[in-house]
Formats: structure tokens, sequence, C-alpha cells
């Protein structure tokens, strides 16, 4: 009985192909995430480092303003914590703008999963249906091989009740 090839292979091998990819872009997406935190971090620290010089520079304008100063002093100061209230807003800025990039990142990244569960679960299915289509192929082999047995003992029981 000649071999017969597997009729849904190739759904079988478009499934795996579709996982493989499912994890290739769940690995790209981790990498940009990774990428997109790294650029975060950095910017995180320079907001807090500005917003800590600001609100030092303020209680620097304070004690200036409780005792004698020249007006001179206070403008400059002034100036100085609004050129840094200026700074800590652009800071800020892109502050958000990266936080919004991290977390589109993450919803990349969740998305990209769910996709591989989902063709990982779509593979399990057609591997799962090959295997049934395996058994049953070795059920009709057995079945034509005891077909084949049955035959030739017939003949030979056959050849013992003539002589």
């Amino acid at each position: 009985m000649p071999k017969k090839k597997y009729p849904y292979q190739v759904v079988l091998d478009a499934r795996a192909e579709k996982k493989r990819e499912a994890r290739l872009l769940v690995e790209s997406r981790r990498e940009q995430l990774e990428e997109a935190r790294a650029r975060h971090k950095p910017l995180c620290l320079d907001f807090k480092e500005r917003r800590r010089r600001r609100v030092a520079a303020e209680h620097a304008l304070k004690e200036l303003s409780s005792g004698p100063a020249k007006g001179y002093q206070m403008v400059e100061h002034l100036d100085y914590v609004e050129e840094l209230k200026e700074f800590e807003a652009a800071a800020a800025a892109l502050f958000k703008e990266q936080l919004a990039e991290v977390t589109r990142a993450v919803g990349l990244l969740e998305q990209a999963g769910v996709a591989l569960v989902e063709a990982a679960r779509d593979e399990q299915a057609a591997e799962k249906h090959l295997e049934g289509w395996l058994r049953e192929r070795r059920r009709e082999e057995e079945r034509a091989e005891q077909k084949q047995l049955d035959e030739i003992g017939s003949i030979f029981h056959g050849r013992r009740q003539t002589s």
C-alpha cells in the first residue's frame, strides 16, 4: 500500500510559519520596549534634577527676600527661577512624550504576545489533527495487513482441508 501524504501539510506549515513570525514580532517588540525604557530613564533623571534645582532656587529666593537684599539680585534670581521653570517644562514635555512611547511599546508587546498565543494554539490544533490522521492511517494499514494475513491463513487452511 503506497504511503499517503498528509493532505493538510500546507496548513500545518503555514501555521508553524505564522507562529515563527509571531515569535519574531514578540522579540522585536521586546527590543523596542527596552530601547524606549533606555531612552526614558535619562529623561526621567534629567526631569527630576531640573525640578530639584528649581526648588532649591526658589528656596534660595525666599531666603534672599527675607533678608536685606539688593534689587538687582532679586531680579536676577527671579529670572533664574523662571528660566529653570522653562527648562523644567521642556524636560517634562520630553518626559511625557517618552512615557507615551514606552506605553505604546508595552501595548504593542502585549498585542504581539496575544498573537503569539493565538498562533501557538492554531499550530497545536493542526498538530493534533496530524496526530489523529496518523493514528487513522496506522489503523488502516494494520487492518489491511490483517486482511492480507487472514487471506493467507484461509488459503493455507483451505489446502489442509483438501489434502
